[in-house]
């Protein structure tokens, strides 16, 4: 699943902010419904860590996290067209493409880590 934000030029996967005292699994759920309208329940497992260092933008190193999480019920929609222009279900191989070059390295991981039932690590 990905998401266009109306604010960039690329496509993301959803997610967003962990809110004070909020599980990162739980504010995974809660993006998930923000950002695509999509009502799941806790995600079941933790396929990616992804850390990225500081850059221009982004003065401290950010720490990104990919649950494995079978929609409940509904489909894609967008929800906040202000944040959201577009929320689309993506082959794999497509949708690798249309994230940022930051971004994409999560996908291949995510693959792996359900291939092999683990926990895929991406970093320096």
């Amino acid at each position: 699943l990905l998401v266009k934000p109306s604010y960039r030029t690329y496509w993301q996967l959803p997610g967003g902010l962990v809110e004070h005292d909020e599980p990162p699994q739980r504010a995974a759920a809660r993006e998930l419904g923000e950002e695509a309208g999509l009502s799941i329940g806790v995600p079941d497992r933790l396929l990616v860590v992804h850390w990225m260092p500081t850059r221009g933008d982004r003065p401290a190193p950010m720490l990104n996290w990919i649950f494995h999480a079978p929609v409940v019920h509904g489909g894609p929609q967008v929800v906040s067209p202000d944040e959201i222009s577009d929320v689309q279900f993506v082959p794999w191989d497509k949708a690798e493409a249309m994230l940022s070059e930051e971004d994409a390295p999560r996908l291949p991981a995510a693959r792996r880590a359900l291939r092999e039932g683990c926990t895929v690590y991406v970093g320096r």
